[in-house]
């Protein structure tokens, strides 16, 4: 049976089942990591649909929990990922990396299993990415989208994502943050 640390357990039942749910520990100090990729539209549902399996992804292969969300904005993609620590970041950064890599290729053929997953399961996980990247070569041939075009956006995100240089913003948790209407 799993429990959670002293420190959740004494704050109430809702903190409890967050943390055994998500794995969210709201006694931490969160923060939110936005990233704005710019993209076209024709190739904002692409990259979206690309993007989507990424929390499984990292849960399958890694063995932990994210918090990613992605949004569709006026100039492109928004990334917003919930961390405790710049630790926390990097490492989902190192993952998304990874992650669209993966799509950089025509066939998945092996992935890096950081858990103690059977061998069956892990070809279930390779199998599930394949078929994701079939649906995304189908949707690039229906927006009459080049597949180097896409390669070509999906390697700018990596080295934006190595060198951090995109536009991003931070927003703590723990702190008042007044919603639009305040503004």
């Amino acid at each position: 049976m799993l429990f959670p640390p002293q420190h959740i357990a004494e704050q109430s039942l809702y903190a409890t089942m967050l943390h055994l749910t998500y794995d969210i520990d709201i006694v931490a100090n969160q923060k939110i990591h936005r990233i704005e990729l710019p993209v076209t539209m024709p190739l904002q549902a692409t990259l979206k649909q690309t993007l989507s399996f990424f929390n499984t992804y990292v849960k399958q292969t890694k063995g932990k929990a994210i918090h990613f969300e992605l949004m569709s904005s006026t100039t492109g993609l928004r990334l917003e990922m919930i961390y405790t620590d710049i630790m926390d970041l990097e490492e989902i950064q190192l993952y998304l990396s990874e992650y669209l890599m993966l799509f950089g290729q025509k066939k998945i053929t092996q992935l890096d299993f950081q858990t103690t997953m059977p061998p069956q399961e892990q070809k279930k996980v390779l199998q599930q990415l394949n078929l994701q990247l079939d649906f995304i070569l189908k949707t690039l041939d229906i927006y009459e989208i080049q597949y180097l075009d896409f390669k070509q956006k999906i390697n700018e995100f990596i080295d934006l994502l190595r060198t951090k240089q995109f536009d991003y913003g931070e927003l703590n948790l723990n702190e008042i943050n007044p919603g639009p209407a305040a503004s």
